[in-house]
């Protein structure tokens, strides 16, 4: 499996607005594609913005072709984005995913959280 990890930046009151846009553009672009795993968005306050990390997960890097193109790890980062981030990573990093450990509750955010 392959982890797909990028990170952009937010005003706080446009952190929402790009956290809306990954719910519903990205979310089915990416559940379009063969072999996609899941995803998940991750976001904390850090000196005044919002830093959103998206890990996005793939069975294999054909996958991720799929989503991405053959220049893969480039950023796939459309418009709307664009539009509500200060800043975000130009390129992408990927991940061989080595070890996976799930709790008694069937992994991180299985409760919703």
């Amino acid at each position: 499996m392959i982890v797909r990890v990028w990170k952009g930046w937010a005003r706080p009151g446009l952190a929402d607005r790009y956290e809306a846009h990954y719910r519903s553009e990205v979310a089915a672009h990416l559940q379009g594609v063969d072999g996609f795993l899941g995803a998940r968005l991750l976001r904390r306050e850090a000196d005044g913005e919002v830093e959103l990390v998206s890990m996005t997960y793939f069975r294999d890097l054909d996958a991720v072709r799929a989503f991405a193109g053959p220049t893969y790890e480039q950023a796939v980062v459309e418009d709307a984005a664009r539009a509500v981030l200060t800043r975000f990573e130009e390129t992408v990093a990927h991940f061989d995913v080595a070890v996976t450990i799930e709790g008694a509750g069937g992994g991180p955010g299985s409760d919703g959280g």
